[in-house]
C-alpha cells in the first residue's frame, strides 16, 4: 500500500522494505530519534531534568542563605534597639537623679 502511493505520488516504482517503514511509523522510535536540543527523546529529557534538578537546588541554596542573612539582621537589629532602650533608659535615670 505504501509503495503504491509512493509509485503514484513520484511517477516512479519504490522499493521500500516493510520493516522500514513500520520503524518510520512507530510512535516510540519516533520520539526516540527526536533528538535536537528540547526534542522529546527520553536521553535528553532525563539529561534536562537533571539539569533543572541541579539549578533548583542551586536556587533554594541561595534562598535559605537568604532567610538565614534577613534572620541574622533582624537579630542584630533587636540587639542594637534593645542597647539603644538600655542607653536610654540609664541616661535617663542619670539625669533625674
Amino acid at each position: 500500500m505504501v509503495n503504491a502511493a509512493a509509485a503514484q505520488q513520484l511517477g516512479r516504482q519504490v522499493a521500500l522494505r516493510e520493516d522500514d517503514i513500520a520503524a518510520c511509523l512507530d510512535p516510540v522510535r519516533n520520539v526516540a530519534g527526536r533528538q535536537s536540543f528540547g526534542g522529546p527523546a527520553p536521553r535528553l529529557v532525563t539529561g534536562r531534568i537533571g539539569e533543572q534538578q541541579a539549578e533548583l537546588a542551586k536556587q533554594r541554596s541561595a534562598i535559605a542563605a537568604t532567610v538565614q542573612r534577613v534572620a541574622d539582621a533582624q537579630d542584630l537589629l533587636r540587639q542594637r534597639v534593645q542597647t539603644l532602650i538600655s542607653s536610654e533608659s540609664a541616661v535617663t535615670s542619670v539625669l533625674e537623679a
